[in-house]
């Protein structure tokens, strides 16, 4: 009988997201086993035998272990043989998503993230201090300029990682902007974008794993 895929994550974590929605699109069997931060579970001696970098997510399977939402999201697709159009075995398409996932951490995560971090939930949640006015700025700029560097690089097709459709490079993406719509996004700037993120809004599977941050977000962060 062929090990579970058990995924420890958190559907509040931009790249949990991720990886739940590509199991859940690929139909990838999968158990989720819910980390709590704030509770210190990703420190616990076990947790660190799977993962000394203490992150999510984290893949178990068998005794195999693996971090880094990308890196995960490609051995599944190994694994399970997946060819859909989130991740098509077509060579040029699929290099043309591997390379937007290779980029997404300096491209999209870097500004969305750090924005969305140590702006609003470090101070909150885990007593970070509160940024200066002038680092405050400065993260603010670096956000509020990738959008326009978003509607740059859905120029050539209208999906981020220039594919005919949308993929899981644009659900990566989607994972770290959603959230930071508590900044009130100025999508009347971008077009591009817009319409950009409301078709990927559409996807039932983006909805479906999203439900979470979306009903943090209506109660306010």
């Amino acid at each position: 009988m062929e090990s579970p895929v058990l995924i420890y994550a958190e559907l509040l974590s931009q790249p949990c997201r991720s990886v739940v929605a590509f199991c859940e699109y690929s139909n990838i069997p999968y158990e989720l086993k819910v980390i709590n931060l704030l509770a210190g579970e990703h420190e616990t001696e076990e947790f660190i035998k799977m993962n000394p970098f203490k992150e999510i997510p984290t893949l178990a399977h068998g005794d195999f272990y693996l971090n880094e939402s990308a890196a995960i999201v490609m051995y599944l697709a190994d694994a399970f043989n997946v060819d859909n159009e989130w991740y098509p075995k077509d060579i040029k398409l699929r290099a043309r998503v591997n390379a937007y996932l290779h980029a997404h951490h300096k491209f999209t995560r870097e500004p969305c993230r750090d924005y969305f971090f140590y702006c609003l939930v470090a101070p909150k949640y885990f007593a970070y201090p509160e940024p200066s006015e002038s680092e405050r700025a400065r993260l603010k700029d670096n956000y509020e300029k990738y959008f326009s560097t978003l509607d740059w690089a859905l120029e050539e097709t209208g999906f981020i990682a220039r594919t005919p459709y949308m993929t899981i490079a644009d659900v990566f993406a989607y994972s770290e902007i959603v959230q930071t719509e508590v900044f009130n996004i100025n999508w009347e700037a971008h077009p591009r974008a817009k319409k950009w993120f409301e078709t990927v809004s559409l996807n039932p599977v983006v909805q479906q794993v999203h439900a979470p941050i979306r009903a943090v977000i209506a109660k306010g962060i």
